[in-house]
Parts: structure tokens; sequence; C-alpha cells
């Protein structure tokens, strides 16, 4: 199968949003499974969106999911994310565990959200893409002191 890693902004969009519908649901009409990080924003718009289209979709997550799930409210809180992003990021999460409980990857291992289990997650991503697809929104930059964050990670698939 070929896969189309969809990735991006925490903060997507009314147009991202839509262009990732239709980019999905044209690649999921092609054949192409969808490979995203689990992140708010575009990570979660293209998870749904395959999961409306009946799409093969794998997630692949930087720290075990019950911790991930955690992150996620506790970045939210940070102010590092909408919490009701965060929100629908779980239950997304929770709804594509439930139908498959093999599309959601999680080193189950790791527990501590850390800009490297992030770099091993999109090197994941990207290691199975056949083609990658990412949205950066100016402005929007990661709290991380490293190089990381949507361009970092389009700069690696340009090199793969």
């Amino acid at each position: 199968m070929k896969w189309l890693a969809m990735i991006g902004t925490r903060e997507a969009t009314a147009e991202m949003r839509q262009d990732i519908d239709e980019r999905v649901r044209q690649a999921v009409a092609d054949g192409w499974g969808i490979v995203s990080g689990g992140s708010t924003g575009v990570d979660t718009v293209a998870m749904i969106a395959a999961m409306r289209c009946s799409g093969v979709t794998r997630v692949y997550l930087p720290i075990e999911y019950t911790a991930y799930a955690k992150s996620l409210r506790e970045r939210a809180a940070q102010g590092k994310c909408l919490p009701v992003d965060a929100e629908a990021t779980i239950a997304a999460l929770d709804e594509l565990r439930s139908h498959d409980p093999a599309a959601v990857i999680d080193p189950s291992d790791m527990t501590t959200l850390t800009p490297e289990a992030f770099y091993a997650r999109n090197e994941q991503i990207l290691q199975l893409a056949g083609r990658v697809v990412a949205y950066h929104l100016e402005g929007n930059a990661t709290a991380s002191k490293l190089p990381a964050g949507t361009l970092l990670t389009a700069q690696r698939a340009q090199e793969l």
C-alpha cells in the first residue's frame, strides 16, 4: 500500500481543513493509506477525514497512548494547544483504536513527551510515507529550543 503522510500545524485554519478533507478523500479513493502523528490540528483533521472515508489509517504516537492523552491535556492547560483540540484528538484516537487497534502505534516503553520522542515519531511517519503533504502556519513556533516542527519534518522528507 502507498501511504500519504499528512503533517502540520496544530492550529489548522478552515482553508487547511477543507484542503485536508479533499486530499484525504482523493487519496483514499486512489488506494492510498493515510499516516500521521496524532497531534492536534492537521494530524487530527486528516485522521478524522480518513475514518470518514473508511480509509486505512496509521497514526504513530511519540509516546505510550495513555501518557500521550494525559500530556495532550497538560499541553492544553499550558496553552500549547487548545483544550477543545486536545479533546478532539483524544476522541479521534479512541475511535480509531476501537475500530482498528493496530492503527495507532505507540512506543509502549516511552512515557515522557520530549522533543526526541517527537523526532522519532516523525521519522517513523516519513519512513512509511510515499508522499508527504505539510501544512505550515507562520508564527506558530514550537516551544522547544531544538529545531523542530513542520518545517524540519518537511525538510527531512525532502532528504528522504
